[in-house]
């Protein structure tokens, strides 16, 4: 009796390999077996838990440096607005 061949689906391509395959012989993926699988979820959820943190910290620096940035969303509008006010003046000056 010849040994049972264990199969599994590449989880790149989805065909049919040994689970002892290096390479898929469909995809050429270099490792396409359960444990390369394994991996890329592992990896997915530290890539997920990586933007999770950097979210948390964005967020946490917003809350800090809010009045901060109102204060200067003021002092940039207060010029720019008389600047409009000096434009529209302008404009009624060249319509006439």
């Amino acid at each position: 009796m010849s040994p049972v061949k264990r199969l599994a689906p590449c989880w790149v391509c989805g065909g049919l390999i040994s689970i002892r395959a290096i390479q898929c012989p469909h995809c050429g993926e270099p490792e396409p077996g359960p444990y390369s699988f394994e991996k890329a979820e592992r990896e997915h959820a530290e890539e997920m838990a990586r933007l999770e943190t950097n979210k948390r910290r964005q967020e946490e620096w917003l809350r800090e440096n809010r009045l901060v940035l109102c204060l200067g969303g003021v002092l940039f509008g207060i010029p720019l607005f008389f600047l409009l006010i000096d434009l529209f003046d302008i404009w009624w000056l060249l319509g006439d």
